[in-house]
């Protein structure tokens, strides 16, 4: 997928058509957020204006959507249904995550049914939607719903996590204003709005995952990092290299685990 959006990115339409092929050949998932990244950018340069980039993108979106409709519903239709019953309940109220687990009581004739915890199940579909219990347990972490068990590690993983997602938003911001609105910049864009759509709706949150999506949309918004790390580098006086050096060191020990394992060794 990054050797698409780099060859999109430098104008090489022919080999971003034969990668995207490779991508849609390769994993299902990563084939629908790419469709989704190019969708939405074509939209978004169609509604600046005609551009070449309009034209580019919108072949590459041409080749990709094709590939995928050969693959997925005629070679491999079986996974095209699944596909598509995921799609659809994303995009409505059908969602099982947004159900509690139920179970029934019979009593004088009358059925009353009751969730798990043994309290009637009062929140319709509607609020559930707005609920973190019924999101990715990763994202309900990374809003604090477990902070008061956090050790040491773990806290310095939480803030670390949430300082990287700064600095890339900065960075966007900053990148936006100082480029304008190129290829680049929408494409950033489109892929932050998948992590803010993977956070928003339960379903892409739980069943693909927001971590997933995160990590996938750093393809694009990595660079932007680097601009927020120069620009807080600025403010606080200090490197931007040594700067962005000791978060990435950091972010890596606290991801792989390894702090949490000399901590627990006591070193």
């Amino acid at each position: 997928m990054s050797g698409a959006i780099y060859a999109l990115l430098t104008g090489n339409t022919l080999i971003a058509s034969v990668l995207v092929i490779l991508v849609v050949l390769s994993h299902y998932g990563a084939a629908h957020y790419l469709l989704y990244i190019l969708s939405a950018t074509v939209f978004a340069l169609f509604i600046r204006g005609f551009s070449p980039d309009v034209i580019s993108v919108g072949i590459v979106l041409a080749v990709h959507s094709l590939t995928m409709f050969i693959w997925y519903r005629l070679v491999f239709w079986h996974v095209g249904i699944e596909l598509n019953a995921f799609v659809k309940s994303s995009v409505t109220l059908n969602s099982i995550t947004l159900e509690k687990p139920l179970y029934q009581v019979v009593a004088d004739g009358k059925t009353e049914h009751f969730d798990a915890t043994g309290n009637p199940p009062e929140k319709g579909k509607l609020q559930a939607l707005i609920e973190l219990e019924h999101r990715d347990p990763a994202l309900q972490v990374a809003f604090g719903r477990t902070m008061k068990y956090f050790t040491l590690p773990q806290w310095i993983e939480f803030i670390l996590s949430w300082l990287t997602v700064v600095l890339v938003m900065a960075g966007l911001i900053l990148s936006t204003l100082w480029l304008g609105w190129t290829l680049y910049i929408v494409l950033s864009v489109v892929a932050f709005s998948s992590i803010v759509i993977a956070i928003a709706i339960p379903h892409v949150s739980i069943f693909y995952g927001v971590v997933r999506t995160y990590s996938t949309a750093l393809i694009l918004l990595a660079p932007c990092f680097a601009v927020g790390v120069e620009a807080m580098g600025t403010i606080l006086g200090i490197n931007e290299y040594a700067l962005g050096f000791i978060v990435v060191l950091m972010y890596a020990l606290c991801v792989s685990k390894i702090l949490k394992r000399l901590w627990s060794r006591g070193v």
